[in-house]
């Protein structure tokens, strides 16, 4: 609980260095619009999550970590925490967007291995993936098949073969799927 907490806590400090990143540079040269289009899309992404972490402490969903690449990446949450922290302290907008390139970094791939589930919706990532009426699911290399019983396949790329294993095993360890 703790860490979900954390989780919350870290997700609204970092809509601080948005602020600054919207108020401290006002050129529209083509750098400032692509950085801006980062700070929305990082605004998007902390919304999504803080919804998710919100539906962890109420309860409805569950959560499990089935990839191996946890401490790593949080390593990038923590580089733009200090990222933010200085930036910020030292009104650098140059550090800030530093902080927004590591935190996207590391939010898009710690996601990747974060499977938010209940009874009816798996979400991985960006995934969102329907739990009923599941017929099969089967791996080949970095792929994932699920077969559907109405007769529709949706097929999942993986970056490595290791994360895709641990993917699917997750989808077998749950008893109810099949």
């Amino acid at each position: 609980m703790y860490k979900i907490k954390l989780n919350v806590v870290y997700y609204f400090l970092s809509f601080i260095p948005l602020y600054f990143l919207f108020t401290l540079d006002n050129t529209n040269n083509l750098g400032n619009i692509v950085n801006k289009l980062i700070a929305i899309m990082t605004f998007l992404i902390n919304i999504r999550l803080l919804y998710l972490e919100f539906l962890k402490i109420g309860n409805k969903m569950k959560s499990k970590k089935v990839s191996y690449q946890e401490f790593f990446l949080y390593i990038f949450y923590f580089l733009a925490v200090i990222d933010f922290i200085f930036g910020v302290f030292f009104k650098d907008l140059n550090i800030i967007k530093t902080g927004f390139y590591l935190y996207l970094f590391g939010t898009v791939f710690v996601n990747q291995g974060i499977i938010y589930y209940d009874d009816k919706v798996l979400i991985l990532g960006f995934l969102i993936i329907n739990r009923e009426n599941i017929s099969n699911v089967e791996m080949k290399n970095k792929k994932v098949l699920i077969k559907y019983k109405n007769g529709i396949e949706r097929k999942i790329n993986f970056p490595t073969k290791l994360s895709a294993q641990y993917f699917f095993d997750f989808l077998m360890s749950l008893s109810q799927l099949l």
